[in-house]
């Protein structure tokens, strides 16, 4: 089973870098890419000039990714509780590009995705 690969960057899904990336690591694992749809070079020298809010969303983002790329749905492992068998990788519904609505905090084209997202705070950490 190939390990699951997380690669961002902050100069766009575009650039030449990170498509070159994707490809060597297609080779190994499987990728899951979040990246600015254009270019943010330096964001991070500017961290105490601005907010970090651009970036930590998609930090963020790549955590929805990860978590939503392992599920089924409601389908459940047809060979074992907790492993799945190659012949099952096309159920895996969550595998697929998730389009964030930043205004309204939630993914718009995969539902499953938004129970992850919440302003719930555990005790203590309340604003």
């Amino acid at each position: 089973e190939k390990p699951l690969i997380l690669v961002t960057n902050d100069d766009g899904i575009s650039a030449p870098g990170i498509r070159t990336l994707i490809s060597v690591m297609n080779e190994i694992g499987n990728v899951v890419v979040v990246a600015p749809d254009s270019p943010q070079s330096a964001i991070l020298m500017s961290f105490f000039q601005s907010s970090a809010g651009p970036f930590t969303e998609t930090v963020l983002m790549g955590n929805l990714a990860i978590r939503s790329y392992m599920s089924m749905g409601n389908k459940k492992p047809k060979y074992y509780d907790n492993k799945y068998h190659t012949s099952e990788y096309s159920k895996f519904v969550g595998r697929k590009k998730l389009l964030w609505d930043g205004d309204n905090m939630k993914i718009t084209n995969f539902d499953e995705a938004n129970q992850f997202v919440g302003r719930t705070r555990r005790p203590g950490w309340n604003l």
